[in-house]
């Protein structure tokens, strides 16, 4: 009878070794990390932030900037918000775009100190036709804005925030409809590279 458990305990222990010699031998495979954004980070001292954008978007020439900024000032006097963008990003693949910039009132507007909840409100009650949804997020130190804006085949993911010194700053994002599942996760690793200087 001994024999009968001495015989069932060495089988136990040898299946036991065996078992933890195959989950030695299993080898995990982790998917290779490709990142989606460019190595350089972008300082912009004049902003008080730095960024970094995703791969394979290049700044746009000077003299193109400058059509940009004509186009979205517009000759509209009676706007009180004003978006400065100084910086342009372009995806030639996906004609997509990104400006980053400043948002402030115009000299004579009224309320004389803007809020981002003032800013979005307006922005909603000037842009009634358009689709607005407004999520709140927090990367580390940033407590960020995001208004995905639908126009036809566009959608524009507008990511507002305040830097070091109060200022509302805008990242834009313009893409197509049809890139938007592809685009995404590299948009949400680009706002999570912002850090404020």
């Amino acid at each position: 009878m001994k024999n009968i458990y001495l015989y069932i305990s060495l089988l136990l222990i040898t299946a036991l070794v065996i078992s933890c010699d195959e989950k030695n031998d299993i080898k995990i495979e982790s998917p290779e990390f490709e990142s989606t954004l460019n190595d350089n980070i972008v300082i912009d001292e004049d902003l008080s932030i730095s960024y970094q954008i995703p791969l394979n978007w290049n700044e746009m020439p000077a003299s193109l900037s400058d059509k940009f900024v004509a186009r979205l000032s517009g000759k509209d006097k009676n706007n009180l918000i004003v978006y400065s963008p100084k910086s342009f990003y372009y995806d030639e693949n996906t004609s997509s775009l990104l400006r980053v910039g400043k948002v402030s009132l115009k000299d004579n507007s009224v309320p004389k100190v803007l809020t981002i909840d003032t800013y979005v409100e307006l922005f909603k009650k000037y842009n009634a036709n358009l689709i607005v949804e407004r999520n709140e997020t927090q990367y580390s130190q940033l407590n960020v804005i995001e208004l995905k804006i639908e126009k036809g085949n566009l959608i524009s993911f507008k990511i507002v925030f305040y830097n070091g010194a109060k200022e509302i700053i805008q990242l834009d994002f313009s893409i197509t409809k049809e890139n938007t599942f592809n685009l995404k996760s590299t948009i949400d690793a680009s706002i999570k590279s912002i850090k404020l200087l």
